[in-house]
């Protein structure tokens, strides 16, 4: 599993044109080469990967095959994928060659359209799964290949309808002897509008999808180029105990949360109800926790306040917007529950020797009306984040602190919208030095929409 979806080692390479795309890994003798076929005019793609084996030992593999469904317009995906992953339903039909066939209906209408994709693996499947919470897990499961080709391996567990629809398709295994090649395929077909709820009559808009044309793809081969944001290693808080606990929130607990078995998940404090949520309880949830601080004065929403939404699962600030957060957008934010995509609103990542590692699950988790706070106990530091708003200025501030152990060289990271829709409009971003102060500029049509400014403090 590490050859094709493992860490970029020397001997990947990829291309593409406009109607194919190759992906190739070389190691210990075994080339794996995964085509892309589009086919356009017949709505419809294959995905064919290939093993040729020189290793000199046969080698028994399976292919495991993932997508994220939508079905749907971009802005409504895009807008919440939770709400559009309800309308989705799945049904397994079964083949007698190719196993279990999924088929995807979106029961919300598109444009007066109910659209189907029919996924199928030629080689036979018989393990498949349709959330994406049960093929990679909750965000403490970060980092992480799909858990049925972790070690220990988690088995998918089939029909499951709920916020993260994602249909994942495991082969039969296969085995090449030495100095062969194997081929498994996969195969999609897309109906634009399938007007009645899915059947076994749907297979036969599957059976006999010809085999793809051969990739020619004049483009030479490149090599990947890895940076932060791939793969990135992932640090969680370790479990607190109560009296740790007891240490960071020393006033009475209230409404005191705790788990079938007895262990601490939340509970409120202080004369402002702060609620403190543990790190058992995000594991335990299944969406995951997460508080909005507003700044400004006044008793209604102003253009000018500043709304931010902080999550535990390590996004420090996400939605940062301006007035009403479905236009004026700084910073993105998460659409999924898995912890998948590093790069979303604002990240802490730590220098571990030469590499940098990504703050994720915290400890405990403390909400109030005003402030956020994160705390990680590590294995040689504790570290607390807080972010917080201001009562009067459209204002907010992020602070991060070593409490505990050796001192740590930290980096922050932004992704920023500076718009209605990440990647719509075009934005400046212009970096004072010394300061590190940042001015974001977005345009629409040549006029200036939103500028917001970042900046660092000069002692934090």
């Amino acid at each position: 599993s590490g050859l094709l979806t493992g860490k970029y080692k020397p001997g990947a390479a990829f291309s593409a044109n406009e109607t194919h795309a190759v992906w190739q890994q070389t190691e210990a003798g075994v080339t794996i080469t995964a085509t892309l076929a589009l086919d356009t005019a017949q709505n419809r793609w294959d995905l064919t990967v290939s093993l040729k084996n020189s290793s000199g030992n046969p080698i028994t593999w399976r292919v495991f095959h993932g997508i994220d469904v939508g079905l749907t317009a971009p802005g409504a995906a895009r807008n919440n994928e939770a709400y559009t992953s309800q309308y989705i339903d799945h049904r397994a039909l079964n083949h007698p060659i190719f196993g279990k066939v999924l088929a995807t209906r979106q029961n919300l209408a598109v444009e007066k359209r109910n659209p189907v994709l029919i996924q199928a693996c030629f080689n036979g499947c018989d393990a498949f799964a349709t959330d994406a919470r049960d093929v990679f897990g909750a965000t403490i499961n970060r980092p992480s290949l799909p858990l049925c080709l972790a070690v220990p391996s988690v088995p998918l567990p089939g029909l499951r309808q709920l916020e993260s629809s994602y249909v994942a398709l495991l082969s039969r295994p296969l085995t090449t002897a030495t100095n062969t090649t194997s081929d498994c395929r996969f195969a999609a077909v897309l109906v634009t509008h399938h007007p009645t709820p899915t059947s076994d009559a749907d297979l036969a808009l599957i059976e006999k999808l010809p085999t793809p044309a051969a990739a020619t793809i004049n483009k030479a081969f490149s090599a990947p180029a890895p940076g932060l944001f791939h793969e990135p290693q992932i640090i969680h808080g370790a479990e607190l105990s109560e009296a740790d606990i007891h240490a960071f929130v020393p006033c009475t607990w209230e409404l005191v949360e705790r788990s079938p078995e007895g262990a601490l998940w939340s509970f409120f404090t202080g004369g402002d109800s702060r609620h403190i949520v543990t790190r058992a309880k995000e594991i335990a949830s299944t969406r995951p926790h997460a508080n909005i601080l507003r700044s400004g004065g006044g008793d209604y929403p102003d253009a000018s306040q500043l709304t931010t939404t902080t999550y535990m699962a390590g996004v420090f600030n996400g939605l940062l917007s301006s007035g009403h957060c479905s236009f004026h957008r700084l910073l993105s934010f998460p659409r999924e529950y898995c912890g998948l995509i590093s790069s979303i609103g604002q990240r802490v990542w730590i220098r571990s020797g030469d590499a940098w590692q990504l703050l994720g699950v915290p400890s405990c988790f403390e909400m109030s009306l005003m402030q956020t706070r994160w705390i990680y106990r590590l294995a040689d530091r504790t570290i607390e984040v807080t972010v917080s708003t201001d009562a009067v200025k459209s204002l907010a501030r992020t602070t991060v602190a070593v409490i505990a152990g050796a001192p740590a060289e930290f980096l922050i990271t932004h992704g920023l919208i500076a718009g209605s829709g990440d990647y719509d409009e075009p934005a400046e971003l212009a970096i004072a030095f010394p300061t590190a102060a940042a001015k974001i500029t977005a345009s629409a049509h040549g006029r200036a929409t939103m500028v917001s400014v970042i900046e660092r403090a000069a002692d934090q």
